[in-house]
C-alpha cells in the first residue's frame, strides 16, 4: 500500500494504514514552527481515524523538547481512545534523547516499522 502525502508548513507527513494501524512519517525537522500545525494533525487523525499510531521517525532530522512533549501528548491521546502510540526507526540521537527521559513509559520504541505495526495489531500490547 502506497503512502498519501500532506504538507504541513515546511514538512512532509506521509500517510498510510495497514490494517487498522495509522503509520506516519514524517520528514525534516519537528520544531516550533511546525510543532503546532503537526499536533493538530495528529489529534484530528487520532479522533477521527484511527487511535493506534505508529510514527515512523526514519526520515526526522531534528525534534526539539517541544516536540518530545507533543510525543507525550499524543500517547496519551492515543491511550485514552483505547488505542497506543509506538515509534519506529529512530536515528541514534533521537533514541538517545527519548531513553533520557524514559519515554519507554509512554510508547514502545520498536526497529523496524513491521514490529511496531505488529505490535499494534495485537491488543494485548496496548494495555
Amino acid at each position: 500500500m502506497s503512502y498519501r502525502l500532506f504538507l504541513i508548513d515546511k514538512m512532509k507527513i506521509y500517510k498510510r494504514k495497514k490494517s487498522g494501524v495509522l503509520v506516519i512519517v514524517p520528514e525534516g525537522e519537528i520544531t516550533l514552527d511546525s510543532l503546532s500545525n503537526f499536533l493538530i494533525y495528529m489529534k484530528n487523525l487520532i479522533q477521527n481515524d484511527s487511535s493506534k499510531i505508529v510514527l515512523n521517525f526514519s526520515k526526522v532530522d531534528y525534534i526539539g523538547s517541544l516536540g518530545i512533549q507533543s510525543l507525550i501528548e499524543i500517547s496519551q491521546l492515543t491511550k485514552s481512545r483505547n488505542g497506543g502510540l509506538a515509534l519506529c526507526e529512530l536515528n541514534p540521537h533521537l533514541k538517545k534523547v527519548l531513553d533520557t527521559v524514559s519515554f519507554e513509559h509512554l510508547a514502545i520504541i520498536y526497529n523496524s516499522e513491521e514490529e511496531a505495526v505488529s505490535a499494534l495489531q495485537d491488543e494485548s500490547s496496548l494495555t
